[in-house]
């Protein structure tokens, strides 16, 4: 959860919308989305409320509730995200806007395919696999806030094999129109037991391929293999 008073940025990027419940705002996915990731942030009276949506309906659709401490919601924004798919980002004005209701198109991206050799070899033994995720530094701008955890979207995992070798295909976020609009993104290579999902090490590439010193740059295609430095 995180909270906020001041609104700094509107955008909002084409999606299909139809009048709906006062009390919620309903997604409605495609056939071919598949699961969404609903992240959102409220502002009315109680100043400003940020959650997400787990799971759908059993009608399969995700309702964002617009309200927050019994006062009504006076704004929504909303990224929404499906594998393999880009990023949509809706701001409404619910005060003057009646739509409760949109429809969750896929815009499939490509695919790239990441090798990474790591350098010395994970220190932790046993079954390990290799996640990488997407972290949007961008979303404090859209949402208005200017602290609170950076939204992160897991983009697949992969075994370690040998210790120090993986590879795994990751969607092509040079392509995406939120990714390149908002500039402001890396993807996070992490180690982490295969059981648990708990984080073993941290591992970061060669400098050139560094964003702000803390992940791998959004590229459109990568070396034939990566080298990358483990931390905990």
């Amino acid at each position: 959860m995180w909270r906020r008073r001041t609104l700094i940025l509107w955008i909002a990027f084409p999606i299909c919308s139809v009048p709906g419940k006062a009390d919620s705002f309903t997604i409605h996915p495609a056939a071919t989305a598949g699961h969404i990731e609903v992240r959102y942030f409220l502002t009315g009276a109680f100043g400003g409320y940020g959650s997400l949506v787990h799971d759908p309906g059993e009608d399969g659709a995700y309702r964002i509730p617009l309200e927050h401490e019994g006062k009504p919601a006076i704004t929504l924004k909303t990224i929404l995200y499906a594998r393999g798919c880009q990023f949509i980002l809706l701001s409404v004005a619910l005060m003057i806007n009646p739509t409760r209701s949109a429809t969750f198109e896929c815009n499939q991206l490509s695919t790239t395919t990441l090798r990474g050799r790591i350098s010395p070899p994970a220190l932790k033994a046993g079954d390990l696999d290799v996640e990488v995720r997407y972290l949007s530094l961008w979303d404090h701008r859209f949402f208005g806030i200017v602290d609170g955890a950076i939204q992160t979207f897991s983009l697949g995992k992969t075994p370690l094999e040998g210790g120090n070798r993986f590879q795994i295909q990751i969607p092509d976020f040079s392509k995406d129109l939120v990714t390149t609009q908002m500039q402001d993104a890396f993807l996070k290579v992490l180690i982490i037991e295969h059981s648990t999902r708990n984080i073993v090490e941290r591992l970061l590439p060669s400098a050139d391929l560094q964003y702000r010193k803390t992940g791998l740059r959004i590229l459109p295609g990568y070396d034939s293999e990566v080298h990358f430095i483990g931390s905990p």
